[in-house]
């Protein structure tokens, strides 16, 4: 039988992991205001540089950052951090542990610091910083031969915009259908760079932290807002729209960088956002937290089950994002 463990975060964690990405940001925005031109990822690029330098202030200031008595997965010895408190970081930029490795952590942070590297080139502003920190569900069962991760506090950070989205879990996990309910809150978060203290006064809730869910349908006027884009659509992609259009009077395409996708379903300014094209657990980690935390679906296309995190293969399968498991159905 699975093992409950109760989430407990304190604010002065989400304050301190805000604090952290608007640093990082405001590194990647000191190389972005620059004036430069570049096509591909170069080790001496503006980009990499901006990558490195979002990285080093994410891994120095999480590796620093101890969690408080306040912080706390109840049923779940934490053994994994080191002699001060701090967990491990698994980053795009760093080294990756092996999974022999990895699969004995209990907690760690998961990050990408700078996603959307078209966005940072095409210098449209829809690049993020990303943070999230893992647990597994199956809490306090370490020999199990498949622990399922999961995020269970995400930060994402667009710079140029000055927005954060994050969502943290806050009741008990373990019993029933995984990924089922609304486990958490969720928010938006304008003007960051205005200082981390106080920002709950310019938050707004999302999802179902803050509202009914709702699903536009047959008979409904408003269209059914998706995350695509027309000139980028594979196969898979346009067979799965092509559905959508069948059961739905409307289907308006709308396009996103980054994991700046699935935050605009958690805040309602999309219905739904299929990904059927490699991605990293590091580019849906943060953004994936939040959708949970705000009650939205985040999960495989094959077999509509949550995504899953710290896998051998750090590939993701194909996944969809959705604010109503209706949509699944179609």
């Amino acid at each position: 039988m699975t093992q409950n463990r109760q989430e407990v975060f304190s604010e002065e964690l989400i304050s301190s992991l805000l604090q952290i990405s608007l640093e990082a940001g405001k590194e990647i925005l000191e190389v972005y205001s620059r004036d430069f031109s570049v096509d591909m990822k170069q080790d001496d690029s503006p980009l990499t540089e901006a990558d490195r330098r979002s990285h080093t202030v994410m891994q120095r200031g999480l590796e620093n950052l101890s969690l408080s008595g306040k912080d706390s997965l109840e049923g779940e010895e934490d053994k994994n951090g080191s002699d001060d408190g701090g967990l491990p970081v698994l980053s795009e930029e760093g080294d990756i542990s092996e999974y022999g490795s990895r699969r004995t952590w209990d907690r760690y942070w998961l990050i990408d610091p700078l996603d959307g590297t078209k966005e940072f080139v095409k210098r449209n502003g829809e690049f993020t910083t990303n943070i999230a920190l893992m647990a597994p569900r199956d809490a306090g069962h370490k020999k199990q031969s498949h622990r399922v991760w999961e995020p269970v506090i995400g930060v994402v950070y667009v710079p140029v915009q000055d927005i954060a989205y994050v969502g943290w879990r806050n009741r008990a996990v373990g019993e029933g259908s995984p990924g089922s309910g609304a486990p958490g809150l969720a928010y938006q978060i304008d003007r960051l760079s205005e200082g981390v203290e106080g920002w709950k006064s310019r938050s707004v809730a999302l999802g179902s932290s803050n509202e009914e869910l709702t699903l536009t349908g047959p008979g409904i006027e408003s269209p059914l807002r998706v995350v695509a884009s027309r000139s980028h659509l594979n196969e898979a992609t346009e067979e799965f729209i092509a559905g959508l259009e069948s059961a739905y009077n409307e289907v308006e395409l709308t396009s996103f960088g980054s994991s700046l996708k699935l935050c605009k379903v958690a805040s309602g300014e999309a219905d739904v956002y299929p990904r059927f094209a490699p991605t990293m657990e590091w580019d849906t980690a943060a953004a994936d937290g939040v959708c949970r935390a705000a009650g939205l679906k985040v999960v495989q296309a094959d077999n509509h089950m949550p995504l899953e995190y710290n896998k051998e293969d750090l590939l993701n399968p194909w996944f969809l994002v959705c604010r109503d498991p209706r949509i699944l159905q179609h």
